[in-house]
């Protein structure tokens, strides 16, 4: 409140006892409290002591007002002048109340918060590996991120590369222990392999099946990520410490890739060398493909590439294949824009098919393939081929689609192939 505010709102009261018995021409309180009038337009006067008649103003209201009281006998009518700024007194300590009990909420949440940085930092001092934060290692500022997803992305791949990693370190021997610069990770790896007895002897098993882990990962780790202060304070570890250049390279393709939408996930998986991760990746953005957001444009050839690539393993290969003869798979839209196809891309799950029948009973996913081939094709304006797969087509050119399909060497080699 302002002192030119204070002075006016006085002023009033002085008019309204301006003339009354007993006042002083030009002064606010009877004649024989002299003291207490000097003590009081002391403290008006002095710019020092503004903060002193603004904060104090409800008890020099009160004083004026028992002193005249007391001089009329008991007998004092209020002016409306003097309701007024009893009534702006009130909204004004009304007010402060307000803005006292903001302030306690805002401390509150600060500490709290300051509570949960203190609990995650020790658990992370828990761990046998030393806690790493993003400012020890070299690199650029990451681009924002429109929602919580893009991170929860990142955390996620990063901490299942990150496990595979210190797996496949502590059940072998990748690395000459005369390699320089990385003492300290081979000192955690000695640590984990020593407490780790039961990891060490499953390790055979799980070396050689990669699938295995990653069951055992999502089981396992599938809860870490729903904690979202947890998610919210995450940093990346120092993954130069590890010894492992095509581990480097992809924790550094992951760190720079925005990973907003499908599209930043395909130029990442890209990027992405050793076999083995990429493999993982292919389990995971499949159970995860919601994260991410969709195209404007189809995503056709990374979904040819993600079930080519998976043909070595027949439950991740009938994981993507299911997406083509599965109705009732909600990735379709995922990756195909309109629900359709184009002809190589059923050929290419008629070849991957072809091949698991040599090891693995797969009449049913043949037979689905087929009928798709047989009733769900038709010619697009641009006169190519395409497979519908929202249901059974009744295509115009019907004659022409099959003519095409007679002169498609491809198709006539596999049909040729498949297992009697």
């Amino acid at each position: 409140m302002s002192t030119k505010y204070t002075l006016c709102r006085f002023k009033c009261i002085r008019f309204y006892m301006r003339g009354r018995p007993g006042m002083r021409p030009n002064g606010l309180l009877p004649n024989y409290k002299p003291n207490l009038t000097q003590t009081l337009w002391r403290y008006f006067n002095a710019p020092g002591n503004v903060m002193f008649v603004t904060t104090n103003v409800i008890t020099l209201i009160g004083l004026i007002t028992y002193t005249t009281l007391a001089h009329n006998g008991g007998s004092f009518d209020l002016g409306d002048e003097e309701i007024m700024v009893n009534r702006h007194l009130d909204q004004l300590n009304h007010k402060r109340q307000l803005l006292q009990i903001e302030k306690l909420e805002t401390l509150k949440r600060q500490l709290l918060q300051q509570l949960q940085r203190k609990q995650l930092e020790l658990v992370a001092t828990d761990s046998p590996l030393e806690p790493y934060i993003a400012k020890s290692v070299s690199m650029d500022e990451a681009g924002k991120m429109d929602s919580f997803n893009p991170l929860l992305c990142k955390i996620s791949l990063f901490h299942m590369i990150y496990a595979y990693q210190l797996y496949q370190d502590v059940i072998s021997e990748p690395y000459s222990k005369k390699k320089n610069g990385f003492r300290e990770w081979f000192h955690h790896i000695s640590i984990m392999k020593h407490n780790n007895s039961q990891i060490m002897n499953k390790g055979i098993t799980l070396k050689s099946n990669l699938n295995q882990f990653y069951k055992i990962w999502k089981s396992d780790c599938s809860k870490l990520f729903q904690d979202l202060t947890k998610v919210d304070h995450f940093k990346f570890p120092n993954w130069q410490k590890c010894p492992n250049k095509s581990f480097q390279l992809l924790c550094r393709e992951l760190y720079d890739n925005e990973l907003n939408s499908i599209d930043d996930f395909a130029r990442f998986y890209g990027n992405v060398r050793s076999r083995n991760f990429k493999k993982l990746i292919r389990y995971w953005i499949y159970d995860n493909s919601s994260l991410l957001k969709k195209s404007t444009k189809s995503q056709e050839s990374l979904f040819n590439t993600l079930l080519i690539e998976s043909n070595d393993d027949t439950e991740l290969f009938n994981k993507y294949l299911s997406i083509i003869i599965n109705p009732e798979n909600k990735r379709r839209k995922f990756f195909f824009k309109n629900d359709s196809i184009e002809l190589d891309t059923l050929l290419n799950a008629l070849q991957g098919c072809i091949q698991q029948a040599h090891f693995h009973d797969c009449n049913t996913e043949l037979v689905r393939i087929m009928h798709i081939l047989k009733n769900n094709g038709y010619i697009d304006k641009y006169k190519k081929v395409r497979i519908s797969l929202a249901g059974k087509s009744k295509p115009p050119l019907e004659s022409e689609y099959y003519e095409s399909l007679s002169e498609n060497k491809r198709l006539l080699w596999l049909l040729s192939s498949i297992p009697r």
